[in-house]
């Protein structure tokens, strides 16, 4: 209780200035706010960059701070960590709404296409907009995809995008997208993508040359978006559908001089129907979202020891509803007052014996004030949150209680010159998969609880042509209990223990520097320095070594331009050395690495077609665009590994073409 309130007293009596920058429209990850927000996101990307992505796992991995972890091939597992949170600690929001999946509740980023989203941003700590959900002031980070409204120019009303992807691993990945304008303030839009990848390629191990097998993917996403109403009052609907069947191929490892291999199967189909409803009357302001899902997940485990042997077939079926009320008054110009009520409802079934069946409840109630006096900000708010599980074989009940304060307060000296610090508490409860999955679950794992506390400086400076931004953030997360899941025998079959106490200690510096206007040359520069030591047992192995698969340095730079529609980005990603276990031996490390890849585009603009006269007016249509893209990755074929027995491929490369009219 005392340390309790000594995180209490010290929120209240904390600052975090908040930086405010100019909207920027650059192509690369620039810190983007509009002046006036609360807080800023640690990194954004903007859609014009998204394009040139395979995925979000791709859009986000230069990111400061962020470790993607990547199973290798096409249909290998994308989840994101910030900051050494872990995971589960980074919530992934699609317009708000948190989302999630049935295989350890992290977000398979490979499964969302970019295509429609106008931009992604990562928040490393804080996040506090006007009208956000309840849920999001607990998250200790936070990814968040932004989903494009159709725009219709010159009174069209249909906008169509044919896209065809194809290049390594045999992959082959058609595209279309629909959208129509329904009338002046309603529109929607329809998309569908297919792939499908054989998944092989070659790799090293040791001195052996090996074909990775077991990596095809099939795969079906459609998505359709319905928007209406304005600015003060609008509504969105949207629904999403994916399935696909993929191979696990498991880690390399040698045993009794054979290499075996897995052949496990996996079948996932996942759907959710996701609405939003705003609202503004006078100094009010509400929004109102509401979410259901279903996820299902098949398993295939074959025996490595006999395939001939019948596989044990898991299936796992979660069921999630979501609803949300926001609400924001500005009583005065510098003040804003608002609130927030989430209720969520979880149920997990499988086809196991003597299985729980658990369900979960979770309520989250929070209330903020924003003040923006002159230079000065702040940003103070209480989250209480409640979950119930139930157990259905036991009828056994478990309830916890939290609550999460945050304050932030920032200065801006001078139009150019950002300060901010910050100081926040949470914690994460283990998730069904966590605690029940079969082979996977530790029922005994302990919640987390996480103090989180930091500051930055940045600096922007704009002349004429040329633009540049400059930054620097320290931070230090301290996390008691924190939950580690690391990969055992195949991606199914996860190991989830609890370490007492960890303490992150980091910094992240940024640099972007652009000059030009329309035709435009840039550098975008990240660092990242992460101390992440494991702090359970002063007399034990493990005391102040780095936790597993944390680098202590990463960081990415790139260079890109546009000029008569030529486009082209140079990006190097490099990563530390890291541990498999928290005993940081020699025979325990995984090498550092460093990978460059090259993305060059051309669009061509199609002349547009008369379509005769009316009125003493020519009528014309436009012609549209043929954009062609060649992604070319891992150019000096650099053999790494993300996680221990999971071999990346060498150079591969992908090329597509667009035609949207």
């Amino acid at each position: 209780m005392k340390f309790r309130g000594f995180i209490f007293l010290l929120v209240l009596l904390s600052l975090h200035p908040v930086m405010a920058q100019e909207a920027d429209s650059l192509q690369a990850s620039l810190l983007v706010a509009p002046r006036g927000g609360p807080v800023t996101p640690s990194d954004t990307i903007g859609r014009e960059r998204l394009a040139r992505t395979l995925n979000i796992a791709e859009a986000v991995r230069s990111f400061a701070g962020v470790q993607i972890r990547d199973f290798g091939g096409v249909g290998g597992l994308k989840t994101v960590n910030v900051r050494s949170m872990g995971s589960e600690h980074t919530g992934v929001y699609l317009d708000g709404v948190r989302i999630e999946n049935a295989q350890n509740m992290q977000v398979d980023l490979g499964r969302y296409s970019t295509d429609n989203l106008e931009r992604v941003e990562v928040y490393g700590a804080v996040k506090a907009s006007l009208l956000q959900t309840a849920s999001e002031y607990g998250t200790t980070s936070s990814l968040h995809l932004t989903t494009a409204r159709p725009l219709f120019r010159n009174g069209e009303r249909n906008h169509m995008s044919v896209r065809l992807r194809g290049g390594s691993f045999l992959t082959l990945s058609p595209a279309l997208s629909w959208e129509h304008r329904l009338g002046r303030k309603t529109s929607f839009r329809l998309s569908t993508a297919f792939t499908t990848s054989r998944g092989r390629y070659r790799f090293r191990d040791r001195d052996t040359v090996m074909i990775r097998e077991n990596c095809d993917l099939r795969s079906v996403r459609a998505e359709g978006q319905l928007f209406g109403g304005t600015a003060d009052a609008g509504w969105t609907v949207k629904g999403y559908y994916y399935d696909s069947e993929r191979g696990i191929p498991g880690p390399v490892f040698k045993r009794a001089g054979v290499y075996p291999l897995s052949i496990d199967r996996q079948m996932d189909r996942n759907a959710f129907l996701q609405g939003e409803w705003h609202g503004q009357y006078g100094n009010n302001r509400v929004k109102v979202r509401g979410k259901a899902t279903y996820d299902r997940l098949d398993y295939a485990d074959y025996s490595e020891e006999d395939y001939s042997l019948p596989s044990a077939y898991f299936r796992y079926r979660l069921l999630n509803v979501f609803a949300s009320l926001s609400w924001n008054m500005q009583p005065l110009t510098w003040c804003n007052v608002g609130a927030a009520g989430d209720f969520s409802y979880s149920y997990l079934d499988a086809n196991l014996r003597n299985f729980v069946y658990p369900s979960r409840f979770c309520g989250y109630f929070a209330g903020s004030v924003t003040l923006t006096p002159g230079r000065f900000k702040a940003v103070a708010s209480l989250l209480y949150s409640v979950r119930a599980d139930h157990f259905g074989v036991s009828d056994f009940r478990v309830m916890r209680h939290f609550f999460a304060p945050s304050l932030l307060l920032g200065y801006t000296p001078c139009k150019d010159l950002d300060l901010s610090l910050y100081v926040k508490r949470s914690d994460r409860a283990p998730t069904f998969n966590d605690l029940y999955y079969t082979n996977v679950g530790n029922k005994d794992l302990r919640p987390e609880v996480v103090c989180q506390g930091g500051g930055s400086v940045n600096y922007g400076l704009s002349k004429e042509k040329f633009h540049m931004r400059l930054g620097v953030e320290a931070y230090y997360n301290h996390l008691k209990d924190k939950i580690l899941a690391v990969p055992s025998t195949s991606l199914f079959r996860w190991q989830m223990y609890n370490i007492g106490k960890v303490s992150v200690i980091g910094t992240d510096v940024k640099a972007d520097l652009r000059y030009g206007e329309a035709s435009h040359a840039g550098l975008t520069l990240r660092y990242t320095f992460q101390r992440a030591l494991n702090l359970s047992d002063r007399n034990g192995a493990t005391w102040r070594q780095q936790v597993p698969y944390i680098p202590l340095y990463s960081g990415s730079a790139l260079l890109y331009g546009t000029w008569k529609g030529w486009k082209a980005d140079l990006t190097a990603s490099f990563c530390g050395a890291r541990y498999t276990t928290s005993v940081n031996l020699p025979e325990y490390r995984l090498d550092p690495w460093m990978t460059l890849d090259l993305i060059l585009g051309k669009e061509l603009k199609i002349p547009s077609s008369k379509l005769g006269r009316r009125g003493g007016i020519t009528r014309t249509k436009d012609g549209g665009t043929l954009a062609m893209l060649l992604s070319l990755y891992n150019l000096t074929a650099s053999r790494y590994q993300i996680v221990q027995g999971y071999p990346m491929p060498g150079f591969h490369a992908m090329a597509s073409v667009t035609f949207q009219w």
